[in-house]
This record gives C-alpha cells, sequence and structure tokens, in this order.
C-alpha cells in the first residue's frame, strides 16, 4: 500500500530444525541487495515466527520483490521469495 511502512513491515520465517534457532547476524537481502540484519538476541522458537523489521535498510517494495535469508557467512537458507504488486494488500499477509 501507498505510504510509509518503516517499522510496521514483518516476515513470518519458519523454523523447521525443532530446537531454538539463533538468527543474531542473519540477513534478508532483496532483488536490489539492500539488506537488513537480525539484531543481536533474535531466535526463532519451532515453527512459524513473526519478525518486525525494524529499521527502513530493507523496505519491502509495494510494487513486487524478491527476497532472501542468509546465514552468518553468507549461505542461502531455504528458497528464494518473491511477489508482485498484485500480492500486496492493506492488512493481507504475503504468501
Amino acid at each position: 500500500p501507498v505510504g510509509d511502512d518503516a517499522g510496521r513491515e514483518t516476515v513470518t520465517i519458519t523454523n523447521e530444525s525443532g530446537s531454538i534457532l539463533d538468527i543474531s547476524g542473519w540477513k534478508l537481502r532483496d532483488k536490489a541487495n539492500n539488506t537488513y540484519a537480525f539484531p543481536t538476541g533474535t531466535t526463532l522458537i519451532t515453527g512459524d515466527n513473526q519478525l518486525t523489521l525494524q529499521d527502513n535498510t530493507m523496505p519491502l517494495n509495494n510494487n513486487g520483490d524478491e527476497f532472501v535469508l542468509l546465514d552468518n557467512s553468507g549461505n542461502q537458507i531455504g528458497t528464494k521469495f518473491e511477489y508482485s504488486s498484485s500480492d500486496v494488500e492493506i492488512g493481507v499477509e504475503v504468501r
């Protein structure tokens, strides 16, 4: 949706490891190579974890984008996530 979404955008990451996972320093990287680093102390419980992107270093573009999750060594974790402008709607989760 049009407007400033800084500090209100969220991502959901599923932890399938069966144990608590520390993702401090891991990054989300988008198509334009903007990154968001998860702060120290960020952990994921088993299952879905909704995390709010606290700053505006990597906005989730309303006209579509793609991003990947990278561990501390820069390895891609999971698959690339892509969405288009037709997927974006106020208050609706893009899956």
